[in-house]
């Protein structure tokens, strides 16, 4: 950690890879390649993957077929009797819960969920404000004065903006006075 935070991917000695989508591996359930197939080249596109991501997004893959598999037994059967007779919740649902929690690391990992986007370190330079559709005048302004690329994550972008925004408007009030 840094004085104000994590310390920014910049000032880590962080290895490159060349930025190329993963093969598909072939051993891949139906439900996995799937899953490989609609995912991979989101996460390519998006600078969050690149070729030396593959193994880390096959075990993402299987999990959620894995996943999927069990949930449909725990969906027939969720509840079996024990040994005295009493129902307990069927084995196979600590199975799919562990599955599921193997998938949701992977989604955290990779920036698909809100928590995960937040800490997630894109590869190329992210796309110029400008270059996004709606983005308001005032970052515009920001991209001007600001790199986002000297930033490791989103955040610290942010956090840069917002202070700037601060130092002028301190500056406006200063002069008003």
């Amino acid at each position: 950690m840094g004085a104000r935070g994590p310390v920014s991917s910049k000032k880590r000695n962080e290895p490159r890879f060349e930025n190329k989508l993963p093969d598909k591996p072939d051993g891949l359930s139906e439900v996995a390649a799937q899953k490989w197939d609609k995912i991979a080249p989101m996460l390519f596109k998006a600078a969050v993957i690149s070729e030396a991501d593959g193994d880390a997004l096959e075990l993402m893959c299987n999990a959620y077929a894995d996943y999927q598999e069990y949930r449909k037994i725990v969906k027939k059967a969720p509840f079996v009797k024990n040994s005295k007779g009493n129902f307990i919740v069927t084995p196979i649902d600590r199975l799919m819960r562990n599955a599921q929690n193997t998938y949701n690391a992977y989604l955290q990992a990779f920036g698909m969920t809100p928590h995960g986007r937040m800490r997630i370190n894109a590869i190329e330079k992210a796309l110029p404000i400008k270059a996004i559709k709606g983005a308001p005048e005032r970052l515009m302004d920001f991209e001007k004065e600001i790199d986002p690329a000297a930033f490791g994550n989103i955040s610290e972008f942010l956090e840069a903006s917002a202070d700037l925004e601060m130092n002028k408007n301190d500056g406006d009030n200063n002069t008003k006075v």
